[in-house]
């Protein structure tokens, strides 16, 4: 894993050398920033594994990596399950792995489409829950180890029409160019996208904003 983690970092590298441009988590240079995140992985890979070991008499992981192209609301929708888990009960229940220090605020809209696709996919009744597993965090000098843990999404809501109907709305905006700001106090620090926005002050060219043909 470490050789791996090398070796991305070196082709990163040579793609934009430019280590000030990168984006870093927190107020740290690029350089120990790539230290620590490969020291967290490490430490998410041997958590992982102690979660599993102790429910391995309730859950099996039988798919990863699960590859799917559906269609919703005339969209096609391509994308990649993390893990399938089948319970002891029967359950087949799709699971995406997060790695950062926050929850996602879509994670239902992302759920329900893997379950749509796992029916499709398995010829089985859609999952109606979806997990969120969220990778914990090795003690710091700030803070306390927090252990990986699932998060379980109620999915009844997400039926075909509702996340078609969404799909088809997104489809359009996008073919529009109409691409509307969610600011948020992350915007500064992590969004790519920050020197382009109008909410952040600056002015974006007319190419940019240019409506497709």
């Amino acid at each position: 894993m470490e050789s791996y983690y090398t070796e991305e970092i070196g082709k990163t590298r040579e793609q934009w050398p430019d280590e000030a441009a990168w984006m870093v988590g927190g107020r740290k240079s690029g350089w120990k920033d790539i230290e620590d995140r490969l020291g967290q992985a490490i430490w998410q890979v041997n958590d992982y594994q102690r979660l599993a070991k102790e429910h391995e008499d309730e859950w099996r992981v039988i798919a990863t990596e699960l590859e799917f192209t559906i269609t919703l609301g005339g969209v096609e929708v391509y994308g990649f399950i993390d893990q399938l888990r089948k319970y002891r009960d029967g359950r087949v229940i799709p699971v995406d792995l997060k790695s950062g220090s926050k929850l996602p605020g879509n994670a239902q809209i992302q759920l329900g489409t893997y379950a749509l696709a796992v029916e499709q996919l398995m010829g089985i009744p859609r999952p109606t829950e979806g997990i969120i597993l969220h990778l914990g965090r090795p003690a710091t000098a700030h803070g306390k180890e927090k252990p990986s843990k699932d998060h379980s999404y109620d999915l009844t809501h997400w039926t075909p029409e509702r996340l078609g109907a969404l799909y088809a709305q997104m489809d359009t905006a996008e073919r529009l160019g109409l691409y509307l700001p969610n600011p948020t106090a992350d915007c500064e620090r992590t969004c790519g996208l920050a020197q382009y926005c109008m909410v952040k002050g600056h002015v974006p060219s007319a190419e940019q904003y240019e409506r497709k043909a």
